[in-house]
Protein backbone atom coordinates (compact mmCIF):
# COMPACT_ATOMS: atom_id res chain seq x y z
CA UNK A 1 0.00 0.00 0.00
CA UNK A 2 3.06 2.61 0.69
CA UNK A 3 4.53 1.84 -1.92
CA UNK A 4 1.48 2.53 -4.15
CA UNK A 5 0.97 5.76 -2.35
CA UNK A 6 5.04 6.53 -2.98
CA UNK A 7 4.76 6.02 -6.97
CA UNK A 8 1.40 8.10 -6.60
CA UNK A 9 3.30 10.66 -4.95
CA UNK A 10 6.11 10.87 -7.33
CA UNK A 11 3.67 10.78 -10.51
CA UNK A 12 1.87 13.45 -8.97
CA UNK A 13 5.44 15.29 -8.50
CA UNK A 14 7.29 14.23 -11.69
CA UNK A 15 4.61 13.90 -14.05
CA UNK A 16 4.16 16.15 -17.06
CA UNK A 17 1.10 14.65 -17.86
CA UNK A 18 -1.41 17.23 -16.72
CA UNK A 19 0.87 20.04 -17.97
CA UNK A 20 1.00 18.69 -21.11
CA UNK A 21 -2.30 18.24 -20.92
CA UNK A 22 -3.42 21.78 -19.98
CA UNK A 23 -0.61 23.88 -22.21
CA UNK A 24 -1.70 26.56 -24.54
CA UNK A 25 -1.81 29.61 -25.68
CA UNK A 26 -2.78 30.75 -22.05
CA UNK A 27 0.46 29.66 -20.79
CA UNK A 28 2.30 31.53 -23.35
CA UNK A 29 0.79 34.97 -22.92
CA UNK A 30 0.84 34.85 -19.47
CA UNK A 31 4.93 34.37 -19.25
CA UNK A 32 5.06 37.04 -22.36
CA UNK A 33 2.87 39.66 -20.37
CA UNK A 34 4.34 38.96 -16.85
CA UNK A 35 8.03 39.22 -18.97
CA UNK A 36 7.20 42.63 -20.16
CA UNK A 37 5.75 43.80 -16.77
CA UNK A 38 9.00 42.49 -15.61
CA UNK A 39 11.07 44.58 -17.98
CA UNK A 40 8.61 48.06 -17.58
CA UNK A 41 9.52 48.10 -13.84
CA UNK A 42 12.94 47.45 -14.64
CA UNK A 43 13.43 50.47 -17.33
CA UNK A 44 10.78 52.18 -14.31
CA UNK A 45 14.28 51.66 -11.33
CA UNK A 46 16.58 52.89 -14.49
CA UNK A 47 14.56 55.41 -14.93
CA UNK A 48 14.61 56.73 -11.32
CA UNK A 49 18.49 55.67 -10.93
CA UNK A 50 19.16 59.12 -10.25
CA UNK A 51 17.41 59.19 -6.84
CA UNK A 52 20.22 58.16 -4.22
CA UNK A 53 18.14 55.69 -2.41
CA UNK A 54 17.18 54.07 -6.04
CA UNK A 55 21.13 54.03 -6.99
CA UNK A 56 21.80 52.49 -3.76
CA UNK A 57 19.94 49.47 -4.18
CA UNK A 58 19.40 49.62 -8.22
CA UNK A 59 20.33 45.73 -8.21
CA UNK A 60 18.70 44.69 -4.85
CA UNK A 61 15.02 46.56 -6.16
CA UNK A 62 15.66 44.56 -9.51
CA UNK A 63 16.22 40.87 -8.49
CA UNK A 64 13.14 41.39 -5.61
CA UNK A 65 11.36 42.45 -8.83
CA UNK A 66 12.75 38.90 -10.56
CA UNK A 67 12.36 36.60 -7.45
CA UNK A 68 8.48 38.45 -7.15
CA UNK A 69 7.80 37.49 -10.80
CA UNK A 70 8.80 34.07 -10.74
CA UNK A 71 6.30 33.10 -8.23
CA UNK A 72 3.74 35.13 -9.97
CA UNK A 73 3.92 33.22 -12.93
CA UNK A 74 2.36 30.33 -10.63
CA UNK A 75 -0.52 32.16 -9.02
CA UNK A 76 -1.78 33.24 -12.55
CA UNK A 77 -1.44 29.55 -13.65
CA UNK A 78 -3.74 28.44 -10.45
CA UNK A 79 -6.33 31.16 -11.50
CA UNK A 80 -6.24 30.16 -15.16
CA UNK A 81 -6.51 26.44 -14.29
CA UNK A 82 -8.36 26.37 -11.01
CA UNK A 83 -5.36 23.85 -9.76
CA UNK A 84 -2.11 24.13 -8.49
CA UNK A 85 1.08 23.04 -11.23
CA UNK A 86 3.47 20.19 -9.98
CA UNK A 87 7.39 20.42 -9.67
CA UNK A 88 7.73 19.44 -13.17
CA UNK A 89 4.96 22.04 -14.72
CA UNK A 90 6.48 24.53 -12.75
CA UNK A 91 9.74 24.16 -13.40
CA UNK A 92 8.43 24.19 -17.62
CA UNK A 93 6.76 27.21 -16.63
CA UNK A 94 9.78 28.87 -15.51
CA UNK A 95 11.83 27.89 -18.74
CA UNK A 96 9.15 29.60 -21.00
CA UNK A 97 9.39 32.72 -19.12
CA UNK A 98 12.99 32.81 -18.50
CA UNK A 99 12.83 32.47 -22.52
CA UNK A 100 10.21 35.10 -23.15
CA UNK A 101 11.97 37.58 -20.56
CA UNK A 102 15.08 36.92 -22.16
CA UNK A 103 13.70 37.59 -25.74
CA UNK A 104 12.02 40.85 -24.83
CA UNK A 105 15.35 42.24 -22.89
CA UNK A 106 17.40 41.34 -26.24
CA UNK A 107 14.19 42.82 -28.16
CA UNK A 108 14.64 46.20 -26.03
CA UNK A 109 18.01 46.40 -26.71
CA UNK A 110 17.52 45.76 -30.60
CA UNK A 111 15.16 48.79 -30.45
CA UNK A 112 17.66 50.88 -28.58
CA UNK A 113 20.18 50.42 -31.54
CA UNK A 114 22.28 47.87 -29.34
CA UNK A 115 21.64 44.88 -31.42
CA UNK A 116 21.51 40.98 -30.28
CA UNK A 117 23.74 40.12 -28.64
CA UNK A 118 25.16 37.20 -26.28
CA UNK A 119 28.82 36.66 -25.02
CA UNK A 120 29.98 33.76 -23.30
CA UNK A 121 33.55 33.42 -21.56
CA UNK A 122 34.61 29.75 -23.52
CA UNK A 123 32.12 29.36 -26.72
CA UNK A 124 29.83 26.90 -26.62
CA UNK A 125 31.38 25.36 -23.57
CA UNK A 126 30.58 28.56 -21.46
CA UNK A 127 26.97 28.32 -22.91
CA UNK A 128 26.14 24.71 -21.70
CA UNK A 129 27.65 25.59 -18.26
CA UNK A 130 25.44 29.10 -17.99
CA UNK A 131 22.39 27.01 -19.25
CA UNK A 132 23.32 24.35 -16.54
CA UNK A 133 23.44 26.52 -14.20
CA UNK A 134 20.28 28.17 -15.22
CA UNK A 135 17.99 24.78 -14.86
CA UNK A 136 19.94 24.16 -11.53
CA UNK A 137 18.70 27.44 -10.27
CA UNK A 138 15.21 26.82 -11.37
CA UNK A 139 14.95 23.29 -10.03
CA UNK A 140 16.38 24.90 -6.69
CA UNK A 141 14.33 27.90 -6.58
CA UNK A 142 10.89 25.55 -7.12
CA UNK A 143 12.26 23.16 -4.28
CA UNK A 144 12.34 25.78 -1.96
CA UNK A 145 9.42 27.31 -2.48
CA UNK A 146 7.59 23.90 -2.83
CA UNK A 147 9.50 23.00 0.66
CA UNK A 148 7.95 26.22 1.95
CA UNK A 149 4.31 25.53 0.52
CA UNK A 150 4.49 22.66 2.29
CA UNK A 151 5.16 24.24 5.46
CA UNK A 152 2.64 26.54 4.89
CA UNK A 153 -0.14 23.70 4.23
CA UNK A 154 1.24 22.04 7.06
CA UNK A 155 0.15 25.04 9.62
CA UNK A 156 -2.92 25.20 7.86
CA UNK A 157 -2.63 27.93 5.71
CA UNK A 158 -3.55 27.33 2.25
CA UNK A 159 -1.66 29.11 -0.23
CA UNK A 160 -0.40 28.40 -4.51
Amino acid sequence: MSKRRERDLADQVFSTRDFIRTLSHREFVTSLSLALFLLSLCLIVDYYDNEDWVEANETTIKWTLFFLAMPSNHIFYKQEHRRSNNFIGRNIHDYIFLIFFAFVINSKNYLYGLGFTMHFKGGLGGAIAWLFIIVLFIMTFETVIAFIKRGLNFLGWRVL
